[in-house]
């Protein structure tokens, strides 16, 4: 991670027109289509949610701007995206947090999370307010939604990516398809780097074989 030059940076005039905003946040939801990664998860027995963090992860990775932070006036650049994501056990109502490891191996990643996800022990209690380099991640798999707002711990302040996505839908074609939600701050990006992030997403996953 290293320091950005704000007198240079040349978003440093948005930053601080956004900055000082009631609610400074890109929020956006959009249709996406899941159908080989959901044949891919299950084909390899894994958890298609665990396999989707490990996609936008690697999608926001490709993205400059979803390696920008702040802290105060202080403008940071991470080195990866780190996924933190909520997980609920099987019989309980209460989600723990799980942090996903940063590999190019899907497999590897999603049987990871897995072994975290059964050790009851395991539950990772930072938040990503608190630490820079975290993106988060949450679903709802029991409501097809339109849209979605995540909690927004300190207005203006919280300025880690939140991603999120609902139950998935298929169609008589057989075509999957969830809303996907991506939620930042509009200080650190626009929305030309959330419809990007949406175009690669999109790309990744109609690459899955």
């Amino acid at each position: 991670m290293r320091e950005i030059d704000l007198e240079t940076w040349n978003r440093a005039h948005l930053f601080r027109q956004y900055q000082g905003a009631d609610l400074p946040y890109i929020i956006i939801s959009a249709r996406t289509d899941v159908t080989g990664l959901l044949k891919w998860s299950k084909a390899n027995q894994v958890s298609f949610y665990f396999a989707l963090v490990h996609i936008a992860t690697q999608t926001a990775d490709k993205i400059e701007n979803f390696h920008y932070r702040f802290d105060g006036n202080k403008i940071l650049r991470i080195d990866h995206n780190v996924p933190l994501l909520t997980h609920m056990r099987k019989g309980e109502d209460l989600f723990i947090m799980l942090e996903g490891m940063v590999t190019e191996d899907r497999l590897q990643f999603c049987r990871d999370l897995r072994e975290k996800a059964d050790n009851q022990y395991y539950n990772r209690r930072e938040t990503v307010f608190h630490r820079h380099d975290m993106i988060s991640f949450s679903c709802m798999p029991w409501i097809d939604y339109t849209q979605f707002v995540r909690t927004i711990i300190r207005d203006g302040e919280d300025n880690n990516p939140k991603l999120s996505w609902g139950k998935y839908t298929t169609d008589e074609q057989g075509r999957t398809t969830l809303n996907f939600s991506v939620q930042v701050h509009h200080g650190l990006m626009d929305g030309y780097h959330v419809g990007m992030f949406y175009q690669e997403l999109q790309k990744a996953l109609d690459a899955i074989k």
